[in-house]
């Protein structure tokens, strides 16, 4: 007598990720070795350039540190508003925890949210500007927020996760 097929319980942790989204490429503090080697090149260079610069070195201090205040200050300005996309959404039941990366410029930013803040999981149907209908997988939250699911999501993911959010809500 053949087994009867067994049907395995659907995962409970999903993670949908943006195509060519490296999340262990970015580790907190990535761009800084090589924006403080940039910053220190530009210094170094015009006192082999210039040796006499050495009795000016207050004057020099000053600058540098203006300049680097100054770009910092674009850092800083960019980062605020330029939205961050996001390029990793990780989805696990069993931790109650949906687990958001943005991905911005100048570093990744991670953002955990409950489960509880979840409120649906859809399909959301557009039309682009040419007319040609755009199906994209997004989560809305309680807030109102809704944001898009990045990377290749089935059906079938999306609907599991509906399915255990509907089992949450009873």
């Amino acid at each position: 007598m053949p087994a009867a097929p067994s049907l395995s319980p659907p995962p409970s942790v999903f993670v949908w990720r943006e195509a060519g989204f490296d999340p262990s490429a970015y580790s907190g503090v990535h761009a800084l070795a090589p924006i403080s080697l940039g910053l220190a090149v530009p210094a170094l260079a015009l006192l082999y350039a210039v040796p006499e610069m050495i009795a000016y070195w207050a004057l020099m201090i000053s600058l540098y540190l203006l300049v680097i205040f100054v770009l910092t200050g674009v850092i800083f300005v960019r980062s605020v508003f330029r939205a961050e996309s996001i390029a990793e959404v990780r989805f696990d039941a069993l931790a109650k925890t949906v687990v958001l990366t943005r991905k911005g410029s100048f570093g990744n930013t991670v953002e955990i949210l409950t489960i509880d803040s979840v409120a649906d999981a859809y399909f959301h149907v557009r039309y682009d500007d040419d007319g040609y209908k755009v199906v994209e997988p997004r989560i809305l939250l309680k807030s109102g927020e809704a944001f898009v699911i990045p990377g290749d999501v089935t059906a079938q993911e999306l609907d599991s996760v509906r399915r255990w959010l509907a089992s949450r809500q009873r």
